[in-house]
């Protein structure tokens, strides 16, 4: 009987759904939005160690 319940509420539910228009340009839409976030992302700076100081020997990597 419970199976039946699902099945009448399904068939109901179905009565209210609409087909999404233009789905298949979804894609185009998901690397267009890609883009436009990789463009507006600002990428982190390497860090680096800081100003060296001659006086201390520290002359940095050879």
């Amino acid at each position: 009987m419970a199976l039946r319940w699902v099945a009448a509420g399904m068939i109901e539910a179905n009565k209210g759904f609409r087909r999404l228009k233009a789905h298949k340009q979804l894609s185009v839409l998901r690397a267009a939005l890609q883009a436009r976030h990789n463009r507006m992302t600002i990428n982190p700076v390497a860090q680096s160690r800081g100003p060296r100081n001659i006086h201390s020997g520290d002359v940095g990597p050879t």
